[in-house]
């Protein structure tokens, strides 16, 4: 009898009440949880995912990684540093400016890191650019 899927539910429901927790603000719980228990590399992140999903959200997701990025770094695979730079994805040049600052120094940078940084410029540029020229017209339509 395969049980791997119900395993697989009770995990990500678990992922999913730490993010409405961290969410909430509390995130001294979730900063143990994580960087202190033998959480698995792959659903690392998932908790955070859900929080990426708002503007307070992913500002307090990129604010986390920033300042726990040593124990980060220390639990995932080396491949996948160069990735974190989309955690500065969105809609904010603010967040973004704040990771080219945190990425370009020497002891945060990997193989892909900039090529990662520059993906994550464009779109969010694109988005700025985009609500910048369509906010009003679409901000109106809704009304």
């Amino acid at each position: 009898m395969n049980t791997g899927g119900n395993e697989m539910r009770k995990r990500f429901c678990l992922y999913v009440l730490v993010a409405i927790i961290v969410g909430a603000g509390v995130t001294q719980a979730e900063d143990s949880w994580r960087l202190e228990s033998k959480v698995q590399p792959t659903d690392f992140f998932r908790p955070m995912a859900s929080m990426r999903g708002t503007v307070d959200g992913a500002d307090l997701a990129f604010d986390w990684l920033i300042a726990n990025y040593d124990s980060v770094a220390s639990k995932i695979p080396p491949t996948w540093l160069s990735s974190l730079p989309s955690y500065a994805g969105g809609c904010s040049m603010e967040r973004l400016e704040k990771a080219r600052g945190f990425f370009s120094q020497p002891e945060h940078e990997v193989d892909g890191t900039q090529a990662s940084l520059r993906k994550v410029a464009e779109a969010v540029t694109d988005c700025v650019n985009l609500r910048k020229r369509e906010g009003a017209s679409v901000e109106a339509y809704l009304q």
